[in-house]
């Protein structure tokens, strides 16, 4: 197929042109933001904006808003809003194609009322002679007329010049696509690469109505990755909340407690639980205690056909969260009219499908920027490096079968259009991505359709017979597909599939903290974690080079230095070369070069020496590159150092272990205190509960191993983020190699932990000047017992504190100000004192006491993995299924979220 012009080569033809019409909006913001030159107005523009910005000047009066349009034909024609909305919608996308839609005799009076109104179609087709004088004595371009639907077309002349998207000298072809089993791991696969890229660089292309856009969202999410959304008034809380309560207030009679209990609390009411199974009627009438508030909501729902709808709003809703809702009721014309179901009917209708309601919500700043998620049906120019396409198969074609309101002649037309758009599309950015699906709805994929039109198959051939059109993504690429990334390693995967006997084994002798995590999250999955191994990843394997190279440097630190970090680097950089994209080799190259001379640097300031050599733990079942490279076998005595206890039943290989503190080398993206506390917060483990997100037990285990086997260990356990060099280096920062670490320390008691690391805690707060955190804590122990949770909640203590610490009035006496400044006190360092793990700057608390619950809650479950070896491993998530990374092998049924294609 012809390659398409880039962004940057079409603004290269037409800068020197006073205007330029396309009609991809967002081809006409990449022209405009390229524009090196001064202009009043838009230099690049669609013909829709171009009707929409000289509305005015040719008509005398704005475009017509559409809620106002649908109300006012509504009004004439007596019919419904929803007819109304629905009939509009038919004839904009007929007029794209045809002068006229098809219509019967009820439509066509909603036709002739919609052709009364100043609309953007009606600006368009009646354009023609004031967009010919507004444009005489300019040199205009446009591009891509083969783009253009009819209504587009009404603002070309033949006075303009058209500029080719597409270069005939130049071919363009798919060397490969990466085929993967299903929506969920083509999401996870793409928020990898975004995440990778940046964030600003990345697009994901996507059938953004389909399953697909939730998987995809859902990976963006769990990997906090930024990615820019829309607000629109259904997505705005306190108009579903609003919208919700009037429903069920016009069923008061027949809904129960449970059903309106949560809204209740949300307007400041409350009902216990304990009355779910009330009808909500027979509540309201029954003798049991109520707060005010709850009863004056339960009037308002009872009473709901004799209220208007601003004053359920006045009444309900709290004013911060007013204004959006009552601008809804003032565009909709309804806000001093009485409550009936046909109105909220409407309320809904025009919530859920007319976007230009207005709204005064603000986007939060995480969804302004970030990823940009293209919808694959509607998009032509995507102005980013980075393109991900995702799904690609029959979603992405345009379903016409529905178009019976336009002439059926110019559905080639359409196909055409659609056909050209896509070439386009997938031909976006400097580098891309394709990922596919392997099975759709238990069938083999077929690629979308359109590759048949722009690849010149599935056509007839010179001679009128039929070509083969395409069935399969093999036959798009020019390369071979690739297949994965995940594969099960140790055993293939009919083993895994197959009886495997675990019975008799060790592997629940001792177990570690990856393996115990995976127990936590689900029983079946740390079944599947001992018989298929882990799952392999671009990102793990460059990191375990990474982990070689800090084995050998801290073993053979003079050969090491005699060839220089950058030697190794290379050697790194060139076994990992196949797993980046060529465009991104220089960018992987620079993090690898970092990430070794960080090492070096850490193990040289630390000054550790090689010791005793030894062989290397049997853990590690791959060489060591470098070794291998040096004819080495003999690595330290302080590296990959392998502990088994034989008291915990737990094992563990340690990175470095020197002068008695544990040393673990992260290669992945840097960590802040604050977002290790949370990774480590083990509260629902020592309840005995399942963890219901991604937790890392590795402190705790390692530090217990250290104490049995070292006697002069130091309690201390370091993270040193090898990666942060680079992100230092890139911010054009200085080297700061202390800055990379994150240290665990141990406090033996409450006391220590708030003399040493909470002594702080108040300062720059004026109103607990002169509180010490140490003093308030033995107050506190001396009203309450010895658990930081229960202290707020403690009878008196806010006024024994205040007289305790002289917070008096100016009479000289304890008044309420002075009890809520006792008990902030209070909360601010029971709230500190709570979580297992207490981030103070770069170092993270943890009490003994927690370590020494840790190891018997590991007993106890030890104990019950023992049992299921015997048994079988029952599959009690917490996770959902689709998140597992052994969902492929397991033969349990999805359970909490995901059907059987993961999305």
């Amino acid at each position: 197929m012809f390659a398409a012009k880039t962004i940057d080569e079409l603004y290269e033809e037409v800068k020197d042109y006073d205007y330029v019409i396309c009609n991809d909006a967002p081809l006409t913001t990449a022209l405009n933001n390229r524009l090196d030159k001064a202009q009043l107005g838009p230099f690049a523009i669609t013909p829709i904006q171009f009707a929409s910005w000289k509305a005015v000047e040719f008509t005398g009066e704005p475009i017509i808003d559409d809620i106002v349009l649908i109300k006012k034909i509504a009004d004439e024609t007596g019919y419904g809003i929803r007819y109304v909305h629905g009939e509009i919608e038919r004839f904009r996308s007929a007029l794209r194609y045809t002068a006229e839609p098809r219509m019967g005799r009820k439509s066509r009076k909603v036709w002739e009322a919609f052709l009364q109104y100043n609309t953007i179609e009606r600006m368009l087709l009646n354009i023609g002679s004031a967009a010919q004088k507004f444009f005489e004595n300019h040199k205009v371009a446009v591009i891509g007329t083969e783009l253009f639907n009819d209504l587009d077309k009404c603002l070309n002349s033949a006075y303009f010049d058209v500029i080719d998207i597409f270069k005939p000298d130049e071919e363009f072809s798919i060397p490969s696509m990466r085929i993967l089993g299903n929506d969920r791991q083509i999401a996870e696969c793409a928020a990898a690469i975004a995440d990778k890229c940046g964030w600003n660089d990345v697009a994901i292309v996507m059938d953004t109505s389909g399953p697909i856009a939730d998987c995809v969202k859902s990976a963006l999410y769990r990997q906090e990755i930024s990615f820019i959304n829309n607000l629109n008034v259904r997505d705005i809380g306190s108009v579903r909340n609003y919208l919700e309560f009037l429903d069920l207030a016009l069923s008061f009679n027949t809904i129960k407690v449970k059903d309106v209990r949560e809204l209740i609390s949300a307007y400041g009411g409350r009902i216990g639980s304990r009355y779910d199974k009330y009808y909500l009627s027979k509540f309201r009438d029954s003798n049991i205690q109520r707060k005010d508030r709850t009863d004056e909501l339960l009037d308002i729902m009872a009473d709901i056909r004799e209220k208007t709808f601003s004053e359920v709003c006045i009444n309900c809703i709290p004013s911060k969260d007013r204004s959006s809702v009552s601008m809804l009721l003032n565009q909709m014309d309804c806000s001093g009219k009485l409550v009936s179901r046909n109105l909220l009917d409407d309320l809904i209708y025009a919530v859920n499908n007319i976007n230009d309601l207005d709204h005064n919500e603000q986007l939060p700043d995480t969804e302004k920027k970030g990823v940009l998620l293209v919808d694959c049906k509607n998009s032509v120019y995507i102005d980013r490096p980075v393109i991900i396409y995702t799904g690609m198969g029959s979603e992405w074609a345009t379903d016409l079968s529905s178009i019976d309101y336009i002439d059926p002649n110019k559905i080639p037309d359409i196909e055409d259009i659609n056909a050209t758009r896509f070439k386009v599309l997938i031909q976006q950015g400097s580098v891309r991505y394709y990922f596919v699906n392997a099975t759709k709805e238990g069938k083999e994929a077929v690629p979308c359709r359109y590759f048949d039109e722009i690849m010149r198959l599935g056509i007839k051939d010179d001679e009128g017979a039929d070509i083969d059109p395409i069935t399969k993504f093999s036959q798009v690429c020019t390369g071979k597909p690739d297949v994965g990334p995940w594969k099960i390693k140790k055993k293939d995967r009919t083993e895994a599939a197959g009886s495997v006997s675990i019975e008799g084994t060790d592997m629940a002798d001792s177990i570690s903290n990856s393996s115990y995590m995976n127990y936590l999250n689900c029983p079946r999955q740390y079944m599947l974690s001992a018989l298929a191994g882990n799952a392999d990843n671009s990102s793990t394997y460059t990191g375990n080079k990474i982990h070689e190279y800090a084995e050998f440097r801290a073993s053979y630190p003079e050969i090491a230095k005699a060839n220089g970090p950058d030697y190794y680097s290379k050697m790194i950089a060139d076994e990992c070369a196949s797993l980046y994209s060529p465009d991104l080799d220089d960018i992987e190259r620079s993090r690898i070069a970092s990430a070794v001379r960080a090492i070096d640097m850490f193990i040289d300031g630390l000054g550790v020496e090689p010791g005793e050599l030894i062989e290397r733990s049997h853990k590690k079942k791959t060489a060591n590159m470098f070794l291998a490279h040096h004819g080495l076998e003999l690595v330290s005595e302080h590296t990959e150092r392998q502990f088994t206890s034989k008291d915990l039943a737990m094992n563990g290989v340690m990175d470095l272990v020197w002068d008695g503190i544990i040393y673990d080398y992260k290669t992945g993206k840097p960590k802040t205190a604050k977002e290790l506390a949370k990774e480590f917060d083990i509260s629902d483990v020592l309840k005995g509960k399942r963890i219901k997100d991604s937790k890392s037990c590795q402190p705790l285990f390692y530090m217990c191993l250290l104490e049995e086997y070292e006697k002069d260990h130091k309690d201390r356990f370091d993270l040193f983020f090898a990666r942060q060099l680079y992100d230092q280096l890139l911010s054009g920062s200085e080297a700061d190699i202390r800055g990379c670490v994150r240290t665990v320390v141990i406090a033996e008691s409450r006391e220590e932990l708030v003399s040493r690391y909470l002594s702080g805690l108040f300062d720059g707060i004026a109103r607990y000047a002169g509180i010490s955190p140490l003093d308030l804590y033995h107050v506190c122990l001396e009203v309450c017992e010895d658990d930081p949770e229960h202290w707020p909640n403690a009878a008196g203590i806010d006024d024994y504190v205040a007289n305790k610490f002289g917070l008096f009035g100016a009479k000289g006496t304890v008044t309420k100000t002075t009890r809520e400044t006792a008990m902030g006190a209070v909360k601010k360092l029971s709230g500190a004192l709570t979580p297992q793990f207490i981030d103070s700057g770069n170092e993270l608390v943890v009490l003994r006491s927690t370590i020494d619950e840790f190891k018997q809650r590991l007993k106890k479950d030890l104990e019950v993995i023992k049992q299921c070896y015997l048994t079988n491993f029952e599959a009690k998530p917490a996770i959902y299924c689709d998140k597992c990374e052994y969902r492929d092998v397991c033969t349990a049924e999805p359970v909490n979220g995901g059907d059987s294609n993961g999305q």
